[in-house]
């Protein structure tokens, strides 16, 4: 009798002790797996964290530090080609047969002028606008991240916010789009690109637009006294 309940103990224990043996190991196999998804997950997110970013509509390209010497087109008042550069070595863009009147420095420029014109309409002229569109416009030209983008300028869009930088972010976009409106100084075709992008010949309401713009030079003192007249005159019709 007594032997029996020896066994019977004896078997109760080892049950216990196996029981005991098959929990540890569930925990231990549960950790493990623990372990593995933590380091699989910190993974994924590390090599998301810039390029899984939904909010950002391009590949965002390196960050390159923004040319010195740019080199900007302008027109005299004969609507001539000219070159503008801010170094010394800046190569002219047109033949030497047409930077008659180059050095004069108070030769007028109709892309200045546009431009003084297009940041009038867009921010009022202020320093430091506050950005539009719902937050996807910035600076003072009310640049779109995709404007930026495809202007193929070095930098960072957030520079967009700088007016130098941000003009130079424009005259690439001008450049790329309408070559030979800028050389032609086709104001109208430039600033209705600047509103509608490159399909803008396909909306109507650039049209309006450019209306807009052109009540601006009008009265934009950086334009020369023949480009008031004319765009005057062009509102009077």
């Amino acid at each position: 009798m007594n032997l029996q309940k020896m066994l019977e103990a004896n078997r109760e224990m080892l049950e216990r002790r196996e029981r005991r043996d098959r929990f540890v190991m569930v925990a231990y196999i549960a950790t493990v797996i623990g372990l593995v998804l933590a380091a699989i997950a910190a993974v994924i997110l590390g090599d998301c964290a810039d390029p899984c970013d939904t909010r950002q509509e391009h590949p965002r390209p390196a960050h390159v530090e923004p040319a010195p010497d740019p080199v900007e087109p302008f027109f005299d008042a004969n609507r001539q080609p000219q070159v503008a550069g801010r170094g010394a070595d800046a190569a002219p863009e047109v033949p030497p047969s047409s930077l008659s009147g180059a050095d004069n420095p108070s030769t007028p420029r109709p892309a200045t002028c546009l431009l003084a014109a297009i940041r009038a309409e867009e921010s009022s002229g202020k320093a430091r606008p506050t950005d539009g569109d719902g937050g996807r416009a910035i600076g003072p030209y009310q640049i779109h991240r995709d404007y930026w983008f495809d202007s193929r300028l070095p930098g960072r869009y957030a520079d967009c916010r700088s007016e130098p930088y941000a003009r130079r972010v424009v005259l690439a976009y001008f450049r790329r789009y309408e070559p030979e409106a800028l050389a032609a100084g086709d104001m109208e075709a430039l600033a209705r690109l600047h509103n509608g992008g490159p399909r803008w010949r396909e909306r109507p309401a650039t049209a309006d637009y450019w209306r807009r713009v052109r009540k601006h030079l009008a009265t934009e003192g950086r334009c020369s006294a023949k480009q008031r007249f004319a765009a005057q005159h062009e509102l009077s019709d």
